[in-house]
């Protein structure tokens, strides 16, 4: 137990991060026959209770982080082969209410509930109910993102889908591939940029993404093909090649397959254009570099070129347009130092 103890103090770590309480585990520098018992441990406390085993003759080779947000969890978790066994009395011991989204990022496994065994691939997701007991195992080195909802917001974003689990959402092609690649590259995006700003939006993004992806799989593509699918899509589309110069929007209306008048009639429901959109986001991500203190070894041309600005003039002309300052005197603003910010400008 001593070295379970130690083991934890020396592999989780707690943090507030804004609005983002983040814990991690591993099992990798406790003794093989300690492994199980501690990760079953530290998930009844942080995820789910549940039963490991594992059949590896390197033990189980295990890493887990854990994010919980004010509307759901995250679980980033990675592991070597293994199983894990949610039965009726460990279902019973540690209550859990709610419903489980595992977006399968690497590998292969199996999920057993309800008398349904599902194989689930790397790019397919699988969603089922914690209130049910379940099976899940995997047969090769895998990574998940595990999406944790409580069974009451899962329905009612869920609609007709919160009675059908466990149900498999396979990526397929057209709109269900793109909304959930959308889904894992958001998920991702958060886990490297954590902010109390982006977490409202990242967690209403995640559940409006599920929701879309539910209805695609019940319904038909077409009854996904609305507006909000389509303006996710075209939103991550831009966020991943926003510093590219040839970000265009008959760029994005090749890649995303409809007219640029058809995403700027979707985007006017933002008030906005497609053109607008893609500078609104240049800009945006521009100001967070010039007022961030760790890239002040960055000059304002890099920053500029970095996000897809053609000249540092045009540059200075938009941040300008956007905060009634100029680049630098942003800058020095932001680093409290108008009298800096004064001899810079005259010089």
């Amino acid at each position: 137990m001593a070295a379970i103890e130690t083991a934890e103090l020396e592999t989780s770590n707690m943090e507030r991060s804004r609005t983002t309480l983040m814990t991690q585990a591993s099992t990798l520098r406790l003794p093989q026959n300690e492994r199980l018992d501690y990760w079953d441990d530290y998930n009844a406390r942080t995820l789910v209770g549940f039963r490991c085993s594992s059949l590896s003759d390197n033990g189980l080779n295990a890493t887990q982080s854990n994010y919980t947000l004010s509307c759901l969890g995250i679980a980033d978790i990675r592991g070597n082969e293994h199983s894990v066994e949610r039965s009726p009395a460990l279902t019973r011991q540690f209550p859990k209410h709610s419903v489980f989204a595992c977006c399968l990022i690497e590998g292969q496994g199996y999920f057993v509930q309800s008398g349904q065994c599902i194989t689930v691939s790397a790019g397919e997701t699988i969603v089922y109910d914690t209130r049910k007991p379940y099976v899940f195992g995997f047969v090769s080195t895998t990574r998940q993102l595990l999406i944790d909802l409580p069974a009451g917001r899962f329905a009612s974003c869920a609609g007709d889908g919160a009675d059908r689990l466990p149900l498999l959402l396979p990526p397929l092609t057209g709109v269900a591939s793109m909304l959930g690649t959308t889904l894992r590259a958001t998920i991702l995006q958060f886990l490297l940029e954590q902010s109390e700003y982006a977490a409202p939006a990242f967690e209403e993004r995640v559940q409006t993404l599920l929701s879309s992806m539910l209805r695609c799989r019940l319904h038909g593509a077409s009854s996904s093909v609305s507006s909000m699918s389509y303006l996710l899509t075209i939103k991550q589309y831009v966020a991943d090649h926003l510093g590219d110069a040839e970000l265009t929007p008959d760029a994005i209306a090749k890649a995303v397959g409809m007219s640029v008048r058809h995403m700027n009639r979707i985007l006017a429901a933002d008030d906005t254009s497609l053109s607008a959109y893609i500078w609104s986001q240049r800009i945006g991500k521009a100001h967070a570099d010039l007022v961030n203190p760790r890239l002040r070894h960055c000059s304002t041309g890099e920053i500029a070129f970095r996000w897809g600005f053609s000249s540092q003039s045009h540059f200075s002309r938009a941040i300008h347009r956007r905060f009634g300052v100029t680049p630098t005197e942003l800058r020095c603003v932001a680093a409290g130092n108008t009298q800096r910010c004064e001899l810079a400008e005259r010089v």
